[in-house]
This record gives C-alpha cells, sequence and structure tokens, in this order.
C-alpha cells in the first residue's frame, strides 16, 4: 500500500503506512490550527525535510507548529 500525503504542496510518498497513519494522528494535525496552518505551506514541508528550524525569537509561531508536529507524532507512536 502506497499513500500519497500532501504536506505543503510537497507530496510525500510512504508505504506500509497502516499501522501508524490512524484517523486518530490525521485528525490532530488538522485540529491544531497553527499546525494546520503550516503543514499547508509547501515552506513548512520543505524546511522540515531538510531539518531547516528556525531557533528561538526568529519564527516562534513556526517553531511552535514544529514542536507540535513532534509532539502529536510522538503521543500517537507511543500507541502502537
Amino acid at each position: 500500500m502506497v499513500i500519497d500525503l500532501c504536506l505543503g504542496g510537497v507530496v510525500i510518498l510512504i508505504s506500509r503506512c497502516s499501522e501508524w497513519l490512524t484517523g486518530s494522528l490525521l485528525d490532530r494535525l488538522s485540529e491544531n490550527e497553527n499546525l494546520s496552518a503550516h503543514l499547508q505551506d509547501p515552506r513548512f514541508a520543505k524546511a522540515l525535510a531538510a531539518g531547516n528550524i528556525p531557533t528561538e525569537g526568529e519564527d516562534d509561531n513556526f517553531r511552535a507548529a514544529v514542536q507540535d508536529f513532534a509532539r502529536i507524532l510522538g503521543d500517537e507512536f507511543q500507541k502502537l
């Protein structure tokens, strides 16, 4: 199984993801307004892929979205 996951216009192909790409995870990502807005911005996905995360004070809104993203993924992975 291959799923096209579109994060901010950047399509990421994920294979064998049915174990961790759950409805609960997708709901939590979409319910977080700041994170949801960033996930729709192509610059966010590119920055995550490149590991280019702003330091504190540079773009705190972006940084908060990254922290929320990591926290939500961590919470969901612990449930597996």
